[in-house]
């Protein structure tokens, strides 16, 4: 298993997201999503910027309604 720090992590979760903000087209992303990124492994992460990316979407991912997210 590969060792992730801290700073690798964070700047994974920046990576995400800086996707986010890309798809949704909204400048900041709300805290709740915020503190789900932080709650998930470097390899979770990894797979949900693909699957963002893939799917152009968060709705699905991270079970949230974008509408129901103002900020998101």
């Amino acid at each position: 298993m590969r060792v992730v720090n801290k700073h690798q992590l964070e700047a994974r979760v920046e990576a995400v997201i800086e996707i986010i903000q890309e798809v949704t087209g909204k400048e900041t992303v709300s805290n709740a999503i915020k503190s789900r990124l932080n709650s998930m492994s470097y390899e979770e992460l990894g797979i949900l910027a693909m699957n963002i990316v893939k799917t152009r979407s968060i709705e699905e991912i991270l079970g949230v309604n974008e509408e129901n997210m103002p900020g998101v």
